[in-house]
């Protein structure tokens, strides 16, 4: 596959083989169109393993319920080794989160985004960003994951819903190097 990747969630049942689950006891799962969280008391977390991403990596995904959102660097087989960056909406706690081996802590409150939204969370370095419809919420630095997949994060099942997942890599701010002509090489040499 190539990147971006994508993923609509249509259908129900079990994510596809492309995914790989970060929890055993509570899942994400096809409902009704959306990923839901099969559990309702715990937390789940899956990243997209068809594709390999750069460290400057992006997820994005429609805010259709609560707790839950896109996770970057994620890492982790089980809720014991769970690791990554995330954005969620829980009520009084809304914001950038990160989680390591399964416990997440907020680095930064972030006001919650409308229902809808498209949420965007980058990692571009130690810089982790936020966006809502394209504009900016703030950025935080950390500097405790540098590589993993892109993903989506969740708690509590009972209201974790998103739709309309994407992933991929950040490009990297460089400078544009013209190429040179037979004329301009002429004068090189």
């Amino acid at each position: 596959m190539a990147l971006p990747a994508t993923e609509p969630f249509t259908g129900t049942g079990a994510l596809s083989a492309s995914w790989t689950a970060q929890t055993t006891t509570s899942v994400w799962q096809r409902t009704a169109g959306q990923a839901a969280i099969s559990n309702t008391t715990d937390i789940a977390g899956a990243y997209w393993n068809a594709d390999t991403f750069a460290n400057n990596q992006y997820a994005q995904c429609n805010k259709t319920g609560n707790q839950s959102g896109p996770s970057v660097r994620a890492a982790g087989t089980t809720q014991a080794t769970l690791d990554n960056y995330h954005w969620r909406n829980a009520p009084a706690n809304e914001g950038l989160f990160r989680t390591d081996d399964g416990t997440s802590t907020r680095l930064t409150a972030i006001s919650d985004a409308a229902s809808g939204a498209l949420v965007k969370i980058t990692v571009s370095g130690t810089t982790l960003e936020i966006f809502y419809d394209g504009v900016s919420q703030g950025t935080t630095v950390d500097a405790t994951y540098a590589s993993g997949s892109a993903g989506i994060f969740g708690y509590d099942g009972s209201t974790s819903r998103l739709d309309n997942w994407e992933g991929g890599d950040v490009a990297a701010a460089g400078i544009a190097i013209p190429i040179l002509t037979r004329q301009y090489r002429a004068r090189w040499n």
